[in-house]
């Protein structure tokens, strides 16, 4: 979270998060508060104006490249970016001080600004043999501590700042799901039977799923159970969801199944007693395909540490 807090938050329930038990709280970037959006647009709409239809496609693509000192990366760069004038640059393994380099000599060839990008995953050390050391993933997720995983993606996303590097394509919802799988430490999660930070309200029970999931990329669903009216499931976010009086959130998730009654979104106090906002979805509109469903919550209260709740009045099964 930023110290200056937007007006907008937005609480995005996808079904590829909920496998993880992990409820997500997006946050709109400071940096964004700051600059003048119609500028920008403006900038925006006037480059791409000015680009061929060869240029255009261009820019969706980004190109690897290995840093080093020698003539020929000089030309690869070259190449890429004044020639091909691809959209940005993915570095393989190099040093702080060359990897700066480069992307100072390839920034300042580009008629349109690059986007770099690495593949970080356990910071700038994986790429650059100099940069901070940090545990890997699956050690610091081991610790049971959210709120050190958070000051770590901080502190890794302040170094790519520093180096110039706009996108970190590290994992965020990676499980190690079985022995030898590809992701490895890199993961900060190796637990696929557990929903954490997910909570039953009244007599629900939810359990996790692994079959009749939304994509490929998702691992589990939250399959949850409601035997009576009031049943439902709670989450806390990772330390607490800043609920703030008049700020808007956007609820969003997938969800399939049957209900009898309808579902009610709740932003809560810590209790979970206080409603501060809510949104209902009738129960006749879940069926057997994914549907997404969407609402936006007014807070007409303040919590620094609220909680979201799922909430039925009538039995059924749905799976998110």
């Amino acid at each position: 979270m930023t110290s200056q807090r937007p007006k907008l938050l937005t609480i995005v329930l996808l079904a590829v998060l909920l496998m993880a038990g992990q409820q997500a709280l997006a946050t709109r970037p400071s940096i964004l508060n700051r600059a003048n959006s119609q500028d920008m647009e403006k900038w925006v709409n006037n480059t791409y104006s000015k680009l061929t239809p060869n240029e255009r496609i261009a820019q969706i693509i980004i190109m690897a490249i290995t840093p080093d000192n020698s003539e020929h990366s000089m030309q690869v760069a070259k190449r890429y970016v004044q020639d091909l004038k691809v959209g940005g640059l993915i570095y393989e393994k190099s040093d702080i001080l060359t990897q700066a380099r480069l992307t100072n000599y390839a920034q300042s060839m580009a008629s349109v600004p690059l986007m770099i990008a690495l593949d970080a995953e356990w910071g700038l050390s994986m790429r650059m043999s100099d940069a901070q050391v940090f545990p890997r993933n699956l050690w610091l997720g081991g610790v049971g501590n959210d709120k050190l995983i958070y000051d770590y993606g901080r502190e890794v996303a302040r170094e790519c700042a520093l180096m110039g590097v706009h996108v970190n394509f590290a994992p965020v919802l990676d499980v190690i799901d079985r022995p030898g799988a590809v992701v490895r430490n890199r993961s900060f999660e190796d637990n696929v039977k557990t929903a954490e930070h997910w909570s039953t309200v009244g007599q629900a029970a939810l359990q996790l799923i692994t079959k009749g999931l939304l994509n490929t990329k998702q691992h589990q669903a939250l399959h949850v159970t409601f035997r009576q009216s009031g049943d439902g499931v709670s989450n806390e976010g990772y330390w607490g969801i800043p609920v703030v009086q008049g700020r808007r959130y956007r609820l969003s998730f997938w969800a399939k199944g049957k209900l009898k009654g309808q579902l009610r979104g709740v932003l809560t106090d810590a209790s979970g007693k206080k409603e501060f906002a809510s949104a209902t979805f009738a129960g006749k509109s879940f069926g057997n395909k994914w549907t997404r469903y969407e609402a936006e919550l007014v807070a007409k209260g303040n919590d620094g540490k609220g909680q979201l709740r799922l909430l039925a009045d009538g039995k059924g099964q749905l799976t998110f």
